[in-house]
């Protein structure tokens, strides 16, 4: 999950020229509480043995839809980066750009590095305070550590290099190469056109043809029986994600026997075997459901090229938002037709993203054509709906597509406390949420459905990470600080900083 930018995004603008953007503050809050609501569900129903009565009227529950979203929450964090990067670029280059491209790239990395870090030395300490076992496997665990803070972790086998606290990085990871690249290839753009507007247009045709390209990559990439995210969505048993490691894990750490039936039978004499990870079958999935997972996985949601059709959507909303020079209110009010454009388009994106929420029942699959649309743009799709609902927030008081009451909902204050964390609370949440219902939070029954217990672990799954997000967010400046000067960036100035806070 990730989701690591700033609403003032500092990264790509001189200390001081920082912009808040509430709407975008509003909207990563809902976003970080619908995540820890999709693996809430994930965990909490572990407990049920799959293809049980319970277990399917569990996933059939209205609730469960509402809960997991459709897993598209990470696509609209992805839109979020795209689009602040996208605002900074297009304010900070207004006049023009005479740098180098390559080397103020390698300025952005190492920004992001200084921003991301401390976030992820605090992931990589809870998962020590927790217990977790990371000399095991020493060898391993350090080559992922160092993929991680490399941002290159999503480019390797996740069955191999991740682990249930660290694989939550893949989305970092995937934000920061996708950023490093679209800045590189926008300042060369900025650089060879001209004015402003050449460049904008130009910019607008280039990412409108990416988008395209992302689409066009996930229908290579689909296959009805081997590259359906239908078929990962209907079986999202928690059993359905373990290898013999990580089911080893779970077993070694908490005790937790699941569902042996998940297993294929030639596979169950490996819980008892003492291996290492040089056994053959050390990382293999722990039957034919799992496999396919992994190879979904591996083909369709961890590699960049197949998921980074959001971000690009971010970065068109942004091109596409009038200038910052021109958000002075409008004295002549749009009129009926805006607020029926506006409406109508507010009216698609709720409902577009309120598709997602329906359930799947593995018996009566949709049609292979739906399928293929789920695969190939459904994550695109939900992007462009959080996208419009940004659009119709962050457009100019007063103009044709300004949104008062999409922006008032979205720019509600409230949602700030989660905001300024959202990044933390990504990292932290799903190895808090695995403690719990692991180790204290067992439902009172296997045998029915109880959406109660699962409420009860969202809202203490949700408290627990929150504090540790502060404790952390509490050391992280000092140890930016040290960042700072190893990577050779300039510190923050006392100003900068001050109106950053403010």
């Amino acid at each position: 999950a990730a989701n690591h930018l700033s609403e003032h995004h500092p990264s790509t603008m001189a200390a001081g020229e920082t912009e808040w953007y509430p709407a975008v503050g509003g909207l990563r809050a809902l976003l970080t509480l619908s995540l820890i609501a999709l693996h809430t569900v994930m965990l909490s129903s572990a407990h049920f043995t799959m293809d049980s009565s319970p277990w399917k009227a569990y996933v059939q529950h209205p609730l469960y839809g509402i809960f997991q979203a459709g897993g598209l929450q990470v696509d609209g964090l992805l839109l979020i980066s795209g689009l602040l990067l996208g605002l900074s670029i297009r304010k900070k280059y207004a006049s023009g750009y005479s740098g180098n491209p390559l080397s103020d790239a390698w300025r952005y990395a190492r920004e992001r590095a200084v921003r991301l870090w401390p976030v992820l030395f605090g992931a990589i300490a809870m998962q020590m305070l927790l217990g977790d076992s990371i000399v095991e496997d020493s060898r391993g665990y350090l080559i992922s550590l160092v993929q991680i803070l490399t941002f290159t972790n999503n480019l390797f086998d996740v069955t191999i290099h991740g682990s249930f606290t660290m694989t939550v990085a893949w989305s970092v990871c995937m934000t920061v190469q996708i950023g490093v690249v679209s800045l590189g290839v926008l300042l060369c753009l900025r650089k060879l056109s001209g004015s402003r507007r050449i460049f904008e247009l130009l910019a607008r045709i280039l990412l409108v043809v990416a988008v395209a390209h992302s689409l066009y990559v996930r229908y290579t990439l689909w296959d009805l029986e081997d590259g359906n995210v239908v078929l990962l969505g209907v079986r999202p048993h928690f059993g359905n994600v373990q290898t013999v490691h990580s089911y080893k894990f779970m077993s070694k750490t908490f005790g937790w026997d699941l569902d042996r039936a998940l297993m294929d039978p030639s596979m169950v004499h490996l819980l008892d075997e003492d291996m290492d990870s040089s056994h053959p079958s050390y990382f293999a999935s722990i039957n034919p459901v799992a496999e396919y997972a992994h190879r979904y996985l591996r083909k369709l949601y961890f590699p960049t090229m197949a998921r980074y059709g959001p971000m690009m959507v971010g970065l068109l909303v942004a091109f596409f938002l009038q200038p910052h020079a021109n958000l002075a209110p409008s004295t002549k009010p749009p009129g009926l037709v805006g607020a029926v454009c506006r409406t109508g388009l507010t009216l698609w994106a709720v409902a577009t993203l309120s598709a997602s929420c329906l359930t799947l029942d593995e018996s009566n699959l949709p049609q292979p054509e739906a399928m293929m649309f789920a695969t190939v743009a459904l994550q695109v799709t939900s992007a462009a709906a959080y996208g419009a609902l940004l659009f119709l927030s962050l457009s100019p008081v007063g103009s044709f597509w300004h949104s008062s009451t999409v922006s008032g909902f979205l720019g509600w204050s409230g949602w700030g406390i989660l905001s300024r964390h959202s990044y933390h609370v990504c990292m932290f949440h799903f190895r808090i949420i695995m403690e719990l219902t692991c180790r204290y939070l067992r439902p009172a029954s296997q045998e029915q459905v109880d959406f109660v217990y699962t409420a009860k672990v969202y809202a203490m799954g949700l408290i627990f990470t929150l504090v540790y997000a502060f404790m952390v967010a509490a050391v992280e400046k000092p140890v930016q600080s040290v960042l700072r000067t190893v990577l050779l960036l300039p510190n923050k100035t006392t100003a900068g900083t001050k109106k950053k806070e403010q």
